[in-house]
């Protein structure tokens, strides 16, 4: 059977009327993994050809998960992509009615954050329930995590979801509060746990202002809460702070500077902050954090 992979250009929601169904009924589609990759290609090469315009992004599609079931559930067509990528492992319990229900259903605007939380609770657990072999539950998870991955890839570049330094310079020219915050500097003499508390303070502010900003990639990425650590943010916008010896002791100087701005441009900020960088190594010389 051959994937869809055809995108065709709709213009607006009369014209994706006609390429959607009036209702869907989920389980018709996991006989087996190749009739729910069809379904699930012809899903996305639909947004794909109608992205663009918010009645079609938005449009409500109509489902249920088994034929029998008296819910209709519905959904804008971006969320119900999501989820659509987010059933496909449970093509491994075709024959066994009533699993899925509402709660299977990923409130897109409130749980992609906690995505990985869906994963854990809502298809390993439940596919462990069922007996499914430890190695068809982790090829169903990649496959579910590679899709999810797609629609950042394939309409981050429509979206203008691209950083880089002009991203930063536009926001330090425009606006003036963030001007303020990313030339901060603090006094040498001033204590160490004031420098922590106004540079956390000054942290939080920023990610605030960057969330509040609607088309700010940075922002939207904040609002995702994955992928940008706000303890780096701070040190590339803001001010690279205190950094530990060797001994793991606050050295009371702080690197005056951030990565934006100035860099490190002191001697003694190098030496500081080769410190902090040798000290990272020491601790994490057996484990890299969880992945590792």
């Amino acid at each position: 059977m051959k994937i869809p992979s055809e995108v065709v250009e709709i213009k607006d929601s009369k014209e994706l009327k006609k390429h959607v169904s009036p209702l869907y009924i989920i389980n018709d589609y996991m006989k087996s993994s190749e009739d729910y990759l069809v379904f699930q290609e012809k899903i996305y090469n639909i947004i794909k050809g109608c992205f663009e315009h918010k009645d079609c992004r938005e449009y409500p599609i109509k489902f249920k998960f088994y034929l029998k079931d008296k819910e209709t559930h519905t959904l804008q067509l971006r969320h119900f992509v999501v989820n659509v990528f987010a059933w496909y492992p449970f093509i491994n319990l075709y024959g066994v009615s009533g699993v899925l229900d509402s709660s299977f259903i990923i409130d897109c605007e409130n749980e992609i954050p906690h995505i990985t939380n869906y994963v854990n609770e809502k298809i390993i657990e439940v596919l462990r329930d069922y007996s499914i072999k430890n190695t068809i539950v982790n090829r169903s998870v990649s496959e579910v995590l590679y899709n999810l991955r797609r629609i950042s890839i394939d309409f981050s570049t429509i979206m203008n979801l691209t950083i880089s330094s002009e991203t930063f310079l536009n926001l330090y020219k425009e606006n003036p509060r963030m001007h303020t915050i990313m030339e901060t500097k603090f006094p040498l003499d001033m204590q160490p746990a004031d420098i922590e508390h106004e540079l956390n303070a000054l942290m939080d502010e920023e990610v605030q202002i960057l969330k509040g900003i609607k088309d700010n990639p940075v922002g939207i990425i904040l609002r995702a809460a994955t992928g940008i650590k706000t303890k780096q943010l701070s040190e590339f916008t803001i001010n690279m702070g205190l950094k530990p010896d060797l001994s793991g002791v606050t050295i009371p100087l702080p690197i005056n500077s951030n990565t934006m701005i100035r860099g490190i441009d002191r001697p003694s900020s190098h030496y500081i902050d080769s410190l902090g960088a040798r000290k990272s190594l020491i601790m994490n010389k057996k484990v890299m954090g969880k992945a590792g």
